[in-house]
């Protein structure tokens, strides 16, 4: 626990490694079956078999994707200035937050200013850096990841920054949800367990069983739309509408 703790880690080799051995609040939208680009299966495959859940040969082979993932980690902190500068409130990065309930749950913020109010920072590049819009509306998935942060450093207040190099910025108020949260806690512990049972079929040798159990975990369309009206509710109440600065 000391360790996580203490420990600061650059965002990029967060990605990559940390993902590896812990839930982290941008997997969140994955286990709830929310993220388009990244299953639960998949997401589960990745974690048992400790790799990343962004294949290196897709990166490899994605030229778009590299730039994408390089341009939003380089530009954060032009976000966190240009925030500092138009509301007059500095912004300071803080170490990694485990859950305290089960420090296998873990997040680490983009930001937090003088207010307590925490920042999560999303550059959008499609369909190119210089030609982006920002989000008319909050994705699922980032919504869940900024609730994560809200309840793991136990804050009341974030924003979501959806930022664009000529389009302007598209600011969202989020207030924390504790019932939602506790909701995703109970899918995410499912998930964990799921994850320790994958890895011991690993650790035994026991592929066929092994492929078969990651075969099979699969999201049915009910519980899928059950967590999507789950996250509506959370949003009516929660995310105000964006307001837009040039």
């Amino acid at each position: 626990m000391k360790n996580f703790k203490s420990c600061r880690i650059d965002p990029g080799a967060y990605d990559i490694e940390m993902h590896k051995t812990v839930i982290s609040c941008s997997d969140i939208g994955r286990v709830l079956g929310l993220d388009p680009y990244c299953t639960r299966r998949h997401l589960l495959e990745a974690k048992a078999e400790q790799k990343s859940v962004l294949d290196p040969s897709r990166l490899e082979n994605d030229p778009f994707l590299r730039t994408c993932l390089a341009f939003g980690r380089e530009m954060e902190p032009v976000a966190r200035m240009w925030y500092t500068t138009t509301f007059m409130k500095p912004v300071s990065l803080l170490s990694m937050r485990p859950y305290t309930q089960n420090p296998r749950i873990c997040g680490t913020i983009d930001g937090i200013d003088s207010d307590d109010t925490i920042l999560e920072i999303k550059w959008r590049c499609y369909p190119n850096c210089l030609f982006a819009e920002p989000f008319e509306h909050v994705p699922y998935k980032y919504y869940l990841q900024l609730q994560g942060y809200l309840n793991l450093y136990e804050k009341e207040n974030g924003v979501l920054l959806s930022c664009t190099l000529r389009n302007g910025t598209n600011i969202f108020k989020v207030t924390r949800d504790r019932s939602l949260w506790s909701n995703v806690v109970f899918a995410l512990e499912n998930f964990i367990s799921a994850w320790d049972q994958a890895s011991f079929l690993l650790r035994s040798g026991l592929q066929s069983v092994y492929k078969k159990f990651i075969h099979a975990y699969l999201m049915s369309k009910k519980d899928k739309d059950a967590n999507t009206e789950l996250v509506k509710m959370s949003m009516e109440k929660h995310c105000e509408r964006p307001v837009h600065f040039c």
